[in-house]
């Protein structure tokens, strides 16, 4: 009973040390203030009541004790965990009585089983070897012209069979007895925790709805404090509405006016665009009558084949000249046959003539096409001939080394020249 209790008060929602009575102040607060007539006698209101479940300094406590677990809980808990109690209490008494009734039955343990086994064995021993004198007795008094008095329904093994038969039904009906009260305590307790959760549930639809009504009464209250504040944003949403309707009639009032003005601009602009496009139509027939497709490095070009190999040559000339590499790693296998890793200068375009394009069959190269690649390379052409007409001295590079003759290598005047390293 005391592990039905136990679990009786784990079931029981709500239940908290120590943080029952803030929550039930809490609740109290927030319908308490509600009747209050301002924000101030509202705040006033809730710091009376929340100290209403434990009571003011001085003063019992208040609340109700609770009988089975000894806490002070408020009295909507303790109406809870009664009720909870009551729902459950004749389930309780069942499975406390099958419990009770199983406890009487006593089964049989492996050791009284192989006990009682070795006893049957003995017996039916016993019964035989009776059985067998009887016989032999029978047999001997018959030839000496007694009657025969063997019955076969009066053995001993018979007799002894009977009992152990009987013993055995005895203990299968208190087995099925046992299984049987085991099963409907099962479903005792599955009915037990069935209601549980019924009343719970009923509980905290009630909670819900008292949670409800208060926060629609609290509502209520602040709308009606509110209420100024409410007249206001409802004068300020008809003043807006006039300056809307203000607004509107001055602006059917010019729209002609705009529209025209507007299809004047619009008139305007479509005249500029129209002559700059005559311009420049005009000189694309001046470009086309001359022959020309463009420029590079100083020199024009009237076709695209010519203009395109000028630029993917000079690049290939540039390239020659200014040798590139990157470090990059690769795995080498070594005299002892393992694999290190090691680096390596890669060489690489200084001008990229392609790029790498992503496809569902794997990376393609694809080339830059020659503009592209024009205004990368034309830059780089103009700063190496920069470089070439500047004197040595100003040239941009290794620095030249001043220190005298005599002192580079790590040699030293002090030293004299046999000793020299």
């Amino acid at each position: 009973m005391a592990m039905e209790t136990d679990e009786l008060r784990r079931d029981v929602p709500g239940r908290t040390d120590g943080a029952d009575a803030s929550g039930g102040g809490t609740g109290s607060a927030s319908t308490t203030g509600a009747n209050g007539v301002g924000a101030d006698a509202m705040s006033e209101k809730i710091s009376g009541d929340a100290t209403a479940l434990v009571g003011a300094p001085g003063r019992a406590p208040a609340g109700k004790i609770h009988e089975k677990s000894g806490e002070l809980v408020s009295e909507e808990e303790y109406a809870d965990r009664k009720e909870l109690e009551d729902s459950v209490f004749g389930i309780d008494r069942q499975i406390e009585a099958m419990r009770a009734a199983a406890a009487d039955i006593e089964l049989e343990s492996p050791e009284k089983r192989k006990q009682r086994e070795r006893c049957e064995r003995s017996k039916r021993m016993i019964g035989a070897t009776a059985d067998g004198l009887s016989a032999l007795a029978n047999l001997y008094f018959t030839t000496q012209y007694a009657p025969n008095s063997y019955n076969p329904q009066s053995t001993q093994l018979g007799k002894v069979n009977d009992r152990i038969a009987a013993l055995k039904a005895e203990r299968k009906a208190d087995e099925d007895r046992y299984n049987n009260l085991m099963i409907r305590i099962g479903d005792g307790q599955n009915a037990r925790a069935k209601t549980l959760r019924e009343v719970r549930a009923q509980q905290e639809a009630r909670k819900q709805a008292r949670k409800k009504a208060n926060q629609e009464a609290e509502e209520h209250q602040w709308k009606a404090l509110l209420q100024r504040d409410l007249q206001r944003e409802a004068k300020g949403k008809g003043d807006k509405a006039v300056a809307d309707a203000h607004t509107a009639a001055i602006n059917a009032e010019y729209a002609p006016k705009l529209k025209e003005a507007d299809l004047r601009t619009k008139g305007s602009q479509a005249s500029a665009y129209q002559a700059s496009a005559v311009a420049s139509y005009a000189r694309a027939a001046e470009s086309n009558r001359k022959g020309f497709y463009g420029t590079f490095d100083g020199r024009t070009y009237t076709e695209k084949a010519d203009y395109e190999k000028a630029v993917r040559e000079a690049a290939l000339e540039y390239n020659e000249r200014n040798p590139k590499s990157v470090k990059k790693k690769r795995q080498v296998k070594g005299d002892d046959g393992n694999y290190r890793e090691e680096e390596y200068d890669a060489p690489v375009d200084a001008v990229p003539l392609t790029w790498t394009k992503k496809t569902a069959y794997g990376d393609e190269p694809q080339y830059y096409d020659a503009p592209t690649l024009a205004a990368t390379l034309e830059p780089l052409l103009r700063k190496e001939r920069e470089q070439n007409t500047t004197p040595p001295s100003r040239r941009e590079g290794k620095k030249k080394d001043k220190t005298p003759p005599s002192r580079r290598g790590g040699n030293n005047d002090n030293v004299p020249p046999s000793k020299r390293k």
